[in-house]
């Protein structure tokens, strides 16, 4: 089938419901516990309290996602993954996955450092371009197409560069930077499939989930807007449908991820 991976990848998302539980339950704990985080006194015994409550925050969330990226990768290479397994790696191998996550804020602030010149790049654009191209040509596209560029740099091409050697690096430790790690990363980084899911699941975890929030009422007064029960009721339902979005899309991937990274029955019995 040529479409293998794709089906096998999608296949696979849903299997691990304690894993979704986990991810469905733990997350939204994190994500208060940021918000506490970000609201501790500066005081010394608050400042102890920060430290603490920024390693419970860091560790548990990498723990989660190794455990994940790992509980795939087992899969797709034909083990039987449980759920304690999986965290056990998760928490065995978090700070590999941390020290290569500064890789990725490496990358995510080369993109933000781009995005400042939002402005100044489609005007010297085009400034260069020729007469008769720019009177087709307004600044206002070329900003569209810039951002759109650099969207898809931060949502696309880094996380598939980043995620084949995490997903090694969760299930196997340091030997995710041996052969077979680099093995299967270069495996993923030449399947036009795995791009193609990466691409999806960015469509379908985070734009989808942004245009949905997106959606607020109006605030003209012909017509006024909703009243307030049915504006917190649409937030609470938008909400939830992003949450359901962004998780499937984060499932999805890291399934992917692991597939990817595997040889197929087909290769294996080539050899």
């Amino acid at each position: 089938m040529k479409l293998a991976l794709v089906g096998d990848s999608l296949r696979a998302t849903f299997r691990p419901r304690s894993l979704w539980l986990a991810e469905f339950l733990l997350n939204p704990v994190f994500a208060l516990l940021a918000v506490v985080w970000l609201q501790l006194p500066e005081t010394a015994g608050g400042l102890t309290l920060t430290v603490l409550l920024g390693l419970v925050i860091v560790v548990g969330s990498l723990t989660l996602a190794g455990a994940t990226l790992a509980w795939f990768v087992e899969h797709h290479g034909g083990g039987a993954p449980t759920l304690r397994g999986a965290f056990g790696k998760g928490l065995r191998h978090f700070w590999l996955l941390g020290i290569w996550g500064l890789v990725m804020l490496v990358g995510c602030h080369v993109v933000e450092w781009m995005e400042g010149y939002r402005y100044q790049f489609p005007q010297y654009v085009r400034s260069e371009l020729p007469m008769f191209l720019r009177v087709h040509v307004s600044e206002a596209q070329l900003l569209w197409l810039f951002l759109f560029v650099l969207g898809v740099l931060f949502w696309v091409i880094l996380p598939a560069l980043w995620l084949p050697p995490a997903a090694q690096l969760a299930a196997q430790g340091f030997r995710g930077f041996g052969r077979d790690g680099f093995r299967a990363w270069g495996r993923s980084l030449k399947s036009w499939q795995y791009w193609l899911m990466v691409a999806l699941c960015a469509l379908v975890g985070v734009w989808l989930p942004m245009l949905l929030m997106g959606m607020a009422p109006t605030e003209s007064i012909n017509p006024p807007p909703p009243p307030l029960s049915t504006q917190m009721m649409s937030l609470i339902f938008r909400l939830a449908i992003s949450y359901a979005l962004a998780l499937f899309g984060w499932m999805w991937v890291a399934s992917a991820t692991g597939r990817a990274g595997t040889v197929s029955s087909a290769q294996a019995d080539s050899k």
